[in-house]
């Protein structure tokens, strides 16, 4: 009878077999919340991302045609719109007009140029766009000329469902207008 025991204990009985799954189980159900985790806060920090770019990517364009603004038309100072028209020198030394269009899918940047045509370009496809220009005239201390510029808000989230909005706004001066004394 001694030898049917040892023999016995030599292997590993089914319960222990299940206990032993049930622990693996419960490791890998912890492990794999960790990975489900990360996947999550990976997606919202590249959605983070695409918004925090798509802002910059319109703020530079609309900073860079306000740099060289000639005149600035729409909207009517001390105004808010979401559209936007303004002349501009172009780099070949022609003038072409700006008009920024707010659309449902995007914003539309327009430039008609006599010499080169019309150009479109649509920023921002696909994402949550809330873009709003506002006109002001001041007076910098210091200095007799009154100045111009646009006050520009922007937000940009990737739906309209989405809690991830990225909001940016800025001020931008048209040096190039010719203002007139305060």
């Amino acid at each position: 009878m001694k030898v049917h025991e040892k023999m016995r204990r030599k292997g590993v009985t089914l319960v222990e077999i299940c206990i032993g799954v049930v622990i693996l189980s419960l490791v890998m159900t912890g492990v794999m919340r960790m990975f489900a985790g990360g996947i999550r806060g990976s997606q919202q920090g590249m959605v983070h991302l695409t918004n925090m770019q798509t802002a910059a990517i319109i703020i530079a364009q609309v900073e860079y045609d306000l740099m060289r603004a000639t005149e600035l038309n729409d909207p009517p100072v001390n105004t808010t719109e979401t559209a936007a028209r303004w002349k501009i020198k172009s780099e070949d030394g022609s003038s072409s007009t700006v008009i920024y269009n707010l659309l449902p899918d995007g914003l539309e940047r327009q430039e008609n140029n006599s010499t080169s045509g019309d150009k479109k370009h649509v920023f921002g496809k696909g994402l949550n766009l809330k873009l709003q220009f506002r006109h002001l005239e001041f007076v910098i201390t210091g200095e007799k000329k009154k100045k111009e510029g646009m006050l520009i808000d922007l937000k940009v989230a990737s739906d309209k469902n989405s809690n991830e909005e990225f909001h940016i706004r800025r001020m931008v001066v048209a040096k190039n207008l010719n203002c007139t004394q305060p």
